[in-house]
């Protein structure tokens, strides 16, 4: 709890170093693993942060889909990015969570980028995906029904990565 209320109120060297504490206790503490690689990505630390993703999908299935969807995300913000690695575990994320509109725009997107980036290029495959997470993105919500996915990890703007700020 510490370490989530130091990372909520922007102490995030502080959260990571709480973290790291639980983890030096239990290897295994799969929440702890997903928090401390969520405090990683929000301190630019890219490079580090998929190791304990993948070892909180291990040890946590209740963030399982959201350490997938993050993962995706990462690979795809990569400068090389890996877009065969990023659709295996966005997809993967999208199974466990199928009923997640930030998981799937991002799936859309990560496909979209995958049909850019492939040989021979597929531009208007592409913007199917791209015209579906658009639709998503821009549709209007009840004012008092804002999407939250499980475990309260939705964004402001619906895809997973929000403003940009928190995934990657």
């Amino acid at each position: 709890r510490r370490a989530l209320l130091l990372r909520l109120t922007g102490h995030l060297e502080a959260a990571g170093e709480s973290l790291l504490e639980i983890l030096q206790l239990d290897l295994q503490h799969g929440l702890a693993l997903f928090w401390y690689a969520k405090v990683l990505l929000e301190q630019s630390r890219h490079q580090e942060a998929p190791g304990f993703l993948q070892a909180s999908i291990q040890h946590y299935q209740d963030t399982s889909a959201h350490a997938h969807a993050l993962l995706g995300a990462l690979f795809m913000s990569w400068s090389e990015p890996d877009c065969d690695a990023a659709l295996r575990n966005l997809r993967e994320a999208n199974r466990l969570e199928p009923g997640s509109s930030p998981i799937r725009v991002t799936l859309w997107i990560a496909s979209a980028m995958s049909l850019l980036r492939s040989s021979p290029r597929d531009p208007e495959g592409a913007l199917q995906y791209l015209d579906r997470a658009l639709h998503v993105l821009t549709a209007p919500k009840p004012a008092n029904a804002p999407e939250k996915a499980k475990n309260g990890l939705a964004t402001p703007r619906g895809h997973l990565c929000g403003s940009g700020g928190a995934a990657a």
